[in-house]
């Protein structure tokens, strides 16, 4: 829709074909998505450091943003992806978010979160990848509720929001998207606002009836609300849908956490697969020696942000927290670092490790707050900004997707530019006005690292951005694919079904406008398992002519590309035991040992 909108306005200005204007459309979106990252950037930061250097994080954030070669493939001219759309949603929601959180008054508090709706219910229309905005503002909601930050203010913002977004996925998809509602991260918004009403309205009253009894007060308000709304959350889902509702939830997140796509066809699509910290740490280079470093500028960039975000701490409580939390980020990253390696992501060794790491930070976390809960000091966790909050949440879950799926490794882009935006301007600042001393060049030296290899980082991004668009123009197989989809157009009737392996439906359908029997959307996924076992890997050509007549094809295409793919559609085709599973080895021609006969 967004598509033929942007073709119908922009031929106001000037003629422009479908094609053309599709192709213009993602560079289009994605300049759009600069500027409200932008926006998003200075504001989560504005708060905290003042607009001049929230400004210059911003600027240098966008810098990062616009050339890191991960976000090409879905931004480029040519390739009209939906992310370039969905991503100027996802930062706007972030804005509004942020901007409603801080909001002095009830209607702007309300105003403000009904954008922050309308921009997250239109990136889920754009992009299921719109779980990413739910899952970001849902944990950093739970850390503000947690350490005080919540008040009647933010809990209408925070339910207009969610309102607005569910309703809009829900009218304008004819109930797709309530089966969002019927997991754990689409009850965890909820959850939390539901628990808010009760920290603030129900709480106070039981806690001034049972102030002599024990029952809650060893345990700081936010912490109770939730366990008591979870509780008859738990009763009340038991009771109409059954534990096993409960149970599968459970076993989801921690799959999601630890091996999120295990169905063969998912596993098989290139850019499915899960990837390991060899594969996707090359996409944060450049390399000096063997080290990536950008990937080391946004990881030490984000322990320097975590250390200045517990600037109200005592520096003992920081330096363990801060230790905690590189620990855990470590855990997170390197617990799935190659298969070769004793951290494969799924031995004991790696599942011990990331469970270790997470416990870790969480029981630091815990120990501290709750120490000054119970001396009645906990103003100061008040004080962490709302938009550093969200920003490290989007990180975590970034890190989290660019280790489940190679398709997601894309998500860090935008967090790790605003971690090493920040890391420059902030270190450089601070480093900067120390006072004149015997030690002053140390500090200079360091400044001058940061700078150099951040500097260092862009003009690398730069040229393999470069290097790798020129890669996306027109080649020999795609114009081979031109000329093959004319003649389909020519030669073959209208109402001629074409069969194939799944990456070539969009293809014949839109370039050949004829009818496929599998695309892309692998809307009926068993459809594979038949093409690649009677098919593509069959033994009995009866089979195959039985399939096929089945869906009335009158044509059969085969790729190239094919010989290379033949493990994927054996994978599929195979039986529960994998009896056709195999693969297409290369092989070399030996001219010397080669003899043409004829």
């Amino acid at each position: 829709y967004m598509m033929a909108w942007f073709y119908k306005i922009i031929n106001y200005f000037t003629t422009m074909s479908i094609e053309q204007s599709a192709v213009l459309f993602p560079v289009f979106m994605f300049a759009l998505t600069v500027i409200a990252f932008f926006l998003f950037v200075k504001e989560a930061f504005s708060e905290n450091l003042g607009h001049l250097k929230a400004s210059i994080i911003a600027l240098i954030s966008s810098l990062f943003f616009s050339i890191i070669p991960s976000l090409l493939p879905r931004t480029i001219a040519g390739i009209p992806e939906k992310e370039s759309a969905a991503f100027l949603f996802m930062f706007l929601s972030f804005y509004f978010f942020i901007k409603a959180w801080r909001s002095k008054t009830t209607k702007s508090s309300i105003f403000l979160g009904l954008l922050a709706g309308l921009a997250t219910g239109a990136m889920a229309l754009s992009w299921g990848g719109a779980i990413y905005v739910f899952d970001t503002i849902s944990i950093t909601l739970l850390i503000a509720f947690i350490i005080g930050k919540m008040d009647m203010n933010k809990v209408y913002s925070t339910s207009i929001w969610f309102a607005v977004s569910i309703l809009l996925m829900t009218v304008f998809t004819a109930g797709r998207y309530l089966s969002f509602l019927q997991n754990i991260q689409g009850l965890l918004p909820l959850l939390i606002i539901v628990s808010a009403l009760f920290s603030l309205v129900v709480y106070p009253k039981i806690s001034h009836r049972y102030k002599d009894k024990k029952i809650i007060l060893n345990l700081p308000p936010p912490i109770f609300s939730i366990l008591v709304v979870s509780i008859l959350a738990v009763i009340v889902i038991g009771i109409i849908v059954g534990p096993s509702f409960i149970i599968s939830n459970i076993n989801s997140v921690k799959d999601n956490i630890i091996q999120p796509i295990r169905d063969r066809l998912g596993v098989t699509v290139a850019e499915n697969r899960q990837p390991f910290f060899t594969e996707w740490g090359s996409d944060f280079g450049p390399y000096i020696k063997g080290i990536p470093v950008y990937f080391w500028l946004f990881f030490i960039g984000s322990a320097y942000l975590f250390w200045n975000m517990l600037s109200q701490l005592n520096k003992k409580n920081r330096y363990i927290l801060v230790l905690s939390y590189v620990v855990f980020l470590l855990a997170i990253i390197f617990s799935r670092y190659s298969p070769s390696s004793i951290f494969n992501g799924t031995n004991l060794a790696s599942t011990s490790f990331y469970v270790i790491g997470v416990l870790l930070l969480l029981g630091t976390f815990w120990n501290y707050y709750y120490k000054d809960y119970k001396s009645n000091d906990t103003d100061k966790w008040k004080n962490i900004e709302i938009g550093i909050i969200l920003i490290f949440s989007f990180f975590i879950l970034a890190i989290l997707g660019a280790r489940s799926a190679v398709r997601l490794i894309m998500l860090l882009g935008p967090p790790t530019s605003i971690i090493v935006g920040y890391f420059v301007v902030s270190l450089s600042a601070h480093l900067g006005a120390k006072k004149e001393n015997s030690s002053k060049i140390i500090p200079w030296i360091v400044i001058a690292i940061v700078i150099v290899s951040s500097m260092f980082s862009a003009y690398a991004f730069y040229q393999g951005s470069t290097n790798l668009a020129r890669g996306y123009a027109p080649n020999i197989y795609t114009q081979q694919w031109q000329k093959a989809m004319s003649w389909v157009r020519d030669s073959t009737p209208p109402d001629a079904v074409f069969s194939h392996w799944w990456d070539y439906g969009y293809w014949v359908q839109s370039i050949g406008e004829r009818a496929t029997v599998l695309d892309g959307g692998n809307a009926i996924a068993y459809w594979n398992h038949f093409m690649g076992r009677y098919a593509l890997t069959g033994t009995s050509d009866r089979a195959a002519l039985e399939f096929l007549y089945a869906h009335n094809v009158t044509h059969f295409l085969i790729d190239s590309t094919d010989i290379g793919k033949y493990s994927a559609f054996s994978t599929i085709g195979s039986d529960e035991n994998y009896d056709r599973a195999s693969w297409i080895a290369s092989f070399e021609k030996n001219s010397q040992n080669s003899r043409e006969t004829k």
